[in-house]
């Protein structure tokens, strides 16, 4: 992407997302597995499961209206 600063992130939308893109870079997701394509593709991965309703991690689930799980997590 030409001009862009230093430092600055490239941004994408998250249907143009490719497989050559989750391999060569970390991904910053924004949304639940409801509202981003990326997100949707992973879920099944990841140790907390989050619905519309609730956000799951081992046996201890939270109610998804007040609770937005944050994570780093290494996905292959």
């Amino acid at each position: 992407m030409a001009g862009r600063l230093p430092g600055e992130p490239r941004v994408k939308d998250d249907a143009a997302i490719t497989a050559a893109d989750i391999a060569a870079h970390n991904l910053v997701l924004f949304g639940d597995p409801s509202s981003n394509a990326v997100y949707k593709r992973i879920a099944a991965k990841l140790p907390i499961q989050w619905t519309a309703q609730t956000v799951t991690a081992g046996a201890q689930t939270f109610g998804a209206n007040v609770h937005v799980p944050v994570m780093i997590y290494p996905i292959r």
